[in-house]
């Protein structure tokens, strides 16, 4: 059955329940019989799309049938402005819409023009649909703009803030096929522009597309060929990844080519730099090491970036030509990139977790800077035994900083073996450093067999006096350390001192905020207050309105509600807190704790600070607000009158803000609830 065989009261229906004014307006456009029918929809609420905004997201949308329509019946303005179909083909090609793409440049030989001059080809005015096809993965659509006649090699003049022209980008992001069909032409009738073959190999290295790489050089592009100093193997190795580094090192691409500086390692400098060591080891295996050790020159930069891929064999050869195990390379600065100038050998090793390599380094004459142990313990690769091996090595502990202002040992909290080994080692969380709050931060973090080591070390459960505790007092730092610390704090004889019971509420919307429902509830079991004599309810946290998972608002809802917090409570201006789940300005809070007091009895047409929460969501525009109000609320015992004369106001502000679809929602609710009668 076709959708016009309905009866017309479906359609209207239909009509009714639509969500976006742009489903309707294409239900419109079907044929003359549903404009006529359901037009009045439209315009009910004054929503009048022009033809050329009509036409705008069609290209966007890909509405072929309301793009045919609407270019048949001509609806370009008469006095033309070419950029404007510039624009719709690029709109078209960027979403990947082919045949609205194509019904765009057919219509190109309708457009009016001056008898006096030529009509300019349209080839030149699709340089931006070309560069978007090939930069949003479009094949289909690139490959038909190039059999067009477009040039890959002119920046599109839409796009004139663009570095890179369509063929490059096509060669940076590995669009092959594309790629081979723009050179090709360019051979059989050549470009504006010539094709830079060398820095296509440099977009397609830096891209790490091996595939672009092997056809270039299979063209005769110079796997070794320079541009302003630099080479294809250096963008290889500081953004391709190991793939392109291998790609180019079979295609006898030069590991070490000659720099203008004179060093020769800069590929395997970058590569270590930026952390790809795979590309590394790859390039280290390809370098003739014994050339270097004969000839004395760059052993420091091979030592540190042998050190920092782990081979062992090359690190013990270098240290054998008496290099400096505490040495630093410098680089000089006329290069793009800086190899760093401040790490040893030894502290590439540690970086990387190469135990045995740290241990030769030290048994080289390496010093056991304060700094390794460091750099070990915040190391993705963390060793235990690499920690162990630095501090028989007697690293000073005292002198150990995470950075300039962390100390060591607050670095260590997150690891109960790794802090127990430190402490046993001689740390002392009584350091100056430390200023006293090793205790509130190890509380703060939950890390209870932590707080118990620091108690065996002497340590007293308090704030020390003198410091700034910005954080609150110590139930705040249990707080944030979850139930666990709560319940470990009060086993150890904690009784909240008179400051404390002053911020005793305060725990609880931190508890809140933090969406601990296991905290809270140990918090309600000691007898912490939930209300406070300034009338502002713990329902009224930004924390909890924020949040919007309910497998977390519900449960923590409930609680409070079983502890005798009222649904309906008000704070000194009157609002609810149906009104502090919208959210407050510039923010817009998500819908799940608004939805969960709603289902509890929550009023959502309580008059306060001058108007209703129903009328503040429909006043900031909040359409799904506006929808759970009106689908979950109880307004059983609210005056049918009371509720006409509401929503009545919240449809009056809807419709002189232009917010339709939340008029259509009122709408729905008025006439469903019969409201209309009255």
């Amino acid at each position: 059955m076709l959708l016009l065989d309905l009866p017309s009261a479906i359609l209207f229906h239909i009509a009714d329940i639509l969500e976006y004014s742009w489903d309707l307006h294409s239900l419109i456009l079907v044929n003359h019989y549903s404009h006529a029918l359901l037009n009045p929809f439209l315009y009910r609420h004054k929503i009048q799309y022009t033809q050329i905004s009509t036409l705008d997201c069609g290209a966007a949308l890909g509405c072929d049938t309301i793009v045919r329509k609407l270019l048949d019946r001509k609806v370009l303005p008469k006095e033309y402005d070419k950029h404007y179909l510039q624009k719709k083909m690029a709109v078209a090609a960027e979403n990947g819409h082919l045949h609205a793409l194509c019904l765009f440049m057919e219509s190109w030989a309708r457009l009016p023009h001056s008898p006096f001059n030529r009509r300019p080809k349209l080839s030149i005015y699709l340089g931006s649909a070309l560069f978007q096809a090939v930069n949003s993965g479009h094949d289909m659509i690139a490959l038909l703009l190039l059999d067009y006649g477009v040039d890959p090699t002119i920046c599109p003049e839409t796009w004139s803030c663009i570095a890179d022209y369509p063929i490059a980008i096509a060669a940076r992001h590995g669009r092959l096929p594309v790629l081979k069909r723009m050179i090709e032409r360019g051979r059989s009738a050549p470009y504006e522009n010539p094709i830079d073959l060398i820095g296509l190999l440099f977009r397609a290295a830096g891209g790490g597309h091996p595939n672009v790489i092997r056809y270039l050089i299979e063209l005769g592009v110079d796997p070794n060929a320079s541009k302003n100093g630099h080479y294809a193997i250096e963008s290889a190795a500081m953004r391709g990844g190991v793939e392109a580094v291998r790609c180019l090192l079979d295609c006898r691409a030069d590991p070490c080519p000659p720099l203008p500086n004179g060093a020769t390692l800069g590929p395997l400098c970058l590569a270590v730099s930026r952390g790809t060591l795979d590309g590394a080891k790859l390039l280290l295996d390809r370098i003739n090491i014994d050339e270097y050790l004969a000839s004395g020159r760059e052993l420091t930069p091979l030592l540190c970036c042998a050190a920092a891929c782990g081979v062992e064999d090359l690190v013990r050869k270098l240290l054998g030509q008496a290099c400096n195990p505490d040495a630093v390379e410098n680089v000089s600065p006329s290069r793009s990139f800086q190899f760093h100038s401040d790490r040893t050998p030894i502290l590439w090793a540690t970086m990387n977790g190469h135990k045995e390599i740290v241990r030769l380094l030290l048994e080289n004459g390496a010093k056991p800077d304060p700094a390794l142990l460091a750099c070990a313990i915040n190391s993705k690769v963390r060793s235990m035994s690499l920690i162990t091996l630095l501090l028989d090595k007697g690293v000073d502990l005292q002198e150990c900083y995470f950075d300039s202002t962390t100390p060591l040992l607050l670095k260590a909290l997150d690891d109960p073996v790794l802090f127990k080994l430190l402490l046993e080692r001689g740390a002392d969380p009584n350091h100056p450093a430390y200023q006293g709050l090793i205790m509130q931060h190890a509380m703060k973090h939950g890390e209870v067999p932590q707080v118990r080591m620091l108690l065996d070390c002497g340590l007293q459960l308090g704030i020390p006096l003198g410091t700034d505790h910005t954080d609150g007092t110590l139930l705040r730092f249990a707080t944030h350390g979850g139930a666990l610390m709560l319940e470990f704090l009060f086993k150890h004889g904690y009784e909240p001192s008179t400051d404390d019971k002053n911020d005793t509420f305060d725990v609880v919307g931190l508890a809140i905020s933090r969406h601990n429902v296991p905290a809270l509830r140990f918090l309600l079991d000691r007898g912490v207050k939930l209300t406070t004599s300034k009338r502002y309810s713990p329902l009224f946290e930004p924390g909890i309105c924020t949040h919007d998972t309910c497998e977390v608002i519900e449960p923590m809802l409930d609680l409070l509600l079983s502890r005798g917090l009222d649904i309906h409570a008000e704070d000194l201006s009157g609002r609810n807190c149906v009104w502090h789940a919208l959210g407050y300005s510039g923010t817009v809070a998500p819908t799940t704790y608004l939805k969960a007091l709603l289902k509890r009895g929550a009023r959502p047409l309580s008059r306060g600070y001058e108007t209703s929460p129903l009328y503040k969501a429909v006043s900031r525009g909040l359409v799904d607000a506006v929808r759970a109000m009106l689908e979950l609320g109880d307004f059983r015992e609210v005056p049918r009158s009371e509720l006409k004369a509401e929503l009545s106001m919240a449809k009056v502000e809807a419709i002189g803000q232009e917010k339709w679809k939340i008029v259509r929602i009122i709408e729905r609710f008025w006439y469903g609830h019969g409201l209309h009668l009255i």
